[in-house]
C-alpha cells in the first residue's frame, strides 16, 4: 500500500488538484541608514567570525538580513545582541552584498586581528630568545 492509498484511505472526501499553488512573495524593503554598518573579524573560541553591528533601524529587518546573509552564504551564523554574526572570515563578501543593497559598510581590524593574542606573545618569546642567543654568540666571539 503505497502513500496514496494510505491518503484515499484517511481522507476518502479529499478531491486532489493538479492546480500549483500560488505563491506570495512579499519584498520588504530595509531601512538604509545613513551611518556605516561595522564589519569586523573576531577569533571566538578559537574559530574565525565575522560580525556586522550598528544597524539603526528595527531590529526584525535586522534579522531579516542576518537570514539572507546566511542564506546567501551557505554558513552557518546567529542573531545575538544587535549583532549578526557569521561562522567564518566572510568579510569581503558581505561587505559587497549589503553595498549592493546600499549599506554603507565600514571594514573595522586588519592583519593583526587574526593573530591570536597567544600566539602573538609566543612570537615576541621566541624573537627575545633568538636576539639573547646572537647576543651570547657575539660576546664570545669578541672576548676570544
Amino acid at each position: 500500500m503505497d502513500l496514496q492509498d494510505q491518503l484515499k484511505k484517511l481522507f476518502p472526501d479529499h478531491q486532489p488538484s493538479n492546480e500549483p499553488e500560488a505563491v506570495e512573495v512579499n519584498e520588504h524593503a530595509l531601512y538604509i541608514q545613513s551611518e556605516p554598518l561595522i564589519c569586523k573579524y573576531e577569533k571566538r573560541k578559537g574559530k574565525a567570525t565575522t560580525i556586522i553591528e550598528g544597524y539603526e533601524g528595527n531590529v526584525d529587518d535586522f534579522k531579516l538580513l542576518a537570514k539572507e546573509l546566511k542564506t546567501k552564504l551557505s554558513v552557518g551564523g546567529t542573531f545575538k545582541d544587535s549583532a549578526i554574526i557569521i561562522q567564518g572570515d566572510y568579510r569581503d563578501k558581505i561587505m559587497n552584498l549589503l553595498k549592493e543593497k546600499g549599506f554603507k559598510v565600514k571594514r573595522v581590524g586588519g592583519w593583526l586581528d587574526s593573530i591570536m593574542i597567544y600566539d602573538l606573545w609566543f612570537m615576541i618569546y621566541d624573537l627575545w630568545i633568538l636576539i639573547y642567543s646572537i647576543t651570547n654568540y657575539i660576546n664570545n666571539q669578541l672576548h676570544q
